[in-house]
């Protein structure tokens, strides 16, 4: 696949409180959390009268949509405009993790904006789907510019920043979707490292890496894929070069897991304005998790939490070979599905095929421009990377993150932003897991994308203490 250039594309999806307050009334006071901040609520018009949660959240996400409608429009922007595709402008609803309140967590423990004529709701604002281009990544860039200097926002431990990343309106070959699906779960307990520990093992995202079926080892009955019809292209078994690669991975799998107790652990060159490498795994085994998972998985006898208790997933080159072995995209779905519900690289597009995108999950929520276009760019460049680069690369990278599973500190999160040609993405991903970041940071990133620095970014660095989301 070397040398193969695919368009992609992306979509995002933000999820978070917002203050609000009704028309006419007074302007709450400014939770501690906000006195600095140069936002406010979202006014609302007053035909919402009755403070009953639905209408608010109503009247907000009109009051957002219009907002949203009104700033500049890019008439150009490279919007995926297939009749098929429902996600041609900006959406604004509800998320079902935000759909009751939790005024213990709102800023001010909820006491100052739970009088009559304000409040917070939740709501999740969805990007068109939009070619990976610079004028998308502008167009993002501009639209969580707005709501971080305006409102008041809050993003509580349960919401996410999902990105979405496909090909417009056609699903890839499935050769492509076996190595973006090889290449995503051998890479889980790298990038486990640039997200929050509740992240990694919320309910909403839970690892594919430790709970996706070919973890389990389960065995896949050809009854159970009885019935679903499939294009001559999405179903194939795998070619030559992948069998080459899976014999190379093999090889590479005996110098990674059968060197002697007593061998030197394997050392890397690592660039000096990283921090240390860590010295265990990010990703935690959650028996609770396990159980749930295996008991929905066809293929797997019911089992009981007792079973879990020393639970490991099958070795990873093992279920890297299952997955590039995959025969269509119904079976590569189930193969990477964390059941009952959606892991942190879903695929379950792949079985129901509506939106036809791999969606990474596993984003902590925020409409911090910077973090939003960094995680966006690291997301389409690992589908990007999976299905360009030459097999050695290809299993280089894979070989590179098994040893690092393995051996945490030969192989982190830095090194594979730097091996995927992602220096600038790895800076503001050590600026966030620091708790560093700052107005410079931000303007050298957005140098380092092709993006101009505007007097509004200028305005920012003097703002610098001014960080307009509140994070738990």
């Amino acid at each position: 696949m070397e040398g193969q250039r695919i368009p992609f594309s992306f979509g995002v999806e933000m999820e978070f409180y917002i203050a609000w307050h009704l028309e006419g009334h007074d302007r709450p006071a400014a939770p501690d959390e906000f006195r600095s901040h140069p936002g406010g609520p979202v006014t609302i018009a007053r035909q919402a009268l009755e403070m009953q949660f639905p209408l608010a959240q109503t009247a907000v996400v009109r009051a957002l949509e219009q907002a949203i409608a009104n700033l500049p429009q890019d008439d150009s922007l490279p919007i995926v405009t297939q009749p098929d595709i429902l996600y041609n402008e900006w959406l604004i609803g509800s998320d079902a993790s935000l759909e009751a309140e939790w005024p213990e967590q709102l800023p001010g423990d909820g006491e100052e904006l739970v009088e009559a004529g304000s409040g917070w709701v939740g709501v999740e604002i969805v990007s068109p789907a939009l070619w990976a281009t610079q004028r998308s990544i502008e167009e993002i860039r501009k639209v969580c510019r707005f709501l971080y200097k305006t409102f008041w926002i809050f993003t509580p431990f349960q919401a996410g920043l999902h990105v979405h990343v496909g090909t417009g309106h056609a699903w890839l070959p499935i050769a492509s979707l076996r190595r973006m699906a090889a290449l995503l779960y051998s890479a889980d307990p790298i990038l486990a490292q640039m997200y929050p520990p509740y992240r990694i093992t919320h309910f909403y995202c839970p690892s594919t890496r430790l709970y996706a079926t070919v973890s389990f080892g389960a065995k896949i009955s050809e009854d159970y894929l009885a019935g679903v019809e499939y294009q001559p292209e999405d179903s194939l078994p795998p070619p030559s070069p992948m069998k080459a690669i899976m014999q190379k991975i093999y090889e590479g799998t005996r110098a990674v897991f059968q060197l002697p107790k007593d061998a030197p652990k394997p050392e890397r060159k690592r660039d000096v304005n990283f921090p240390p490498r860590p010295t265990k795994s990010a990703l935690v085994i959650q028996p609770g998790t396990a159980l749930e998972s295996a008991n929905f998985h066809p293929g797997m006898e019911r089992r009981k939490l007792a079973d879990f208790a020393n639970y490991r997933p099958i070795p990873m080159m093992d279920a890297v070979s299952e997955l590039l072995r995959a025969t269509n995209r119904n079976r590569l779905g189930v193969l990477m599905r964390v059941a009952p519900g959606r892991g942190a690289y879903n695929c379950n597009e792949f079985i129901t095929d509506r939106k036809r995108t791999i969606e990474f999950r596993r984003g902590a929520a925020t409409v911090d421009p910077v973090q939003v276009v960094s995680q966006v760019r690291i997301a389409v460049r690992l589908c990007q990377f999976a299905v360009e680069s030459s097999d050695e690369a290809f299993t280089n990278i894979i070989l590179d993150c098994a040893q690092g599973e393995v051996t945490p500190e030969y192989f982190d999160i830095y090194d594979l932003l730097q091996d995927l040609d992602l220096y600038p993405e790895a800076r503001i991903v050590q600026a966030v897991t620091t708790n560093s970041l700052n107005a410079s940071i931000r303007n050298q990133y957005w140098l380092s994308c092709g993006n101009p620095i505007s007097h509004e970014d200028e305005e920012d660095e003097k703002d610098d203490d001014v960080d307009g989301v509140i994070y738990i």
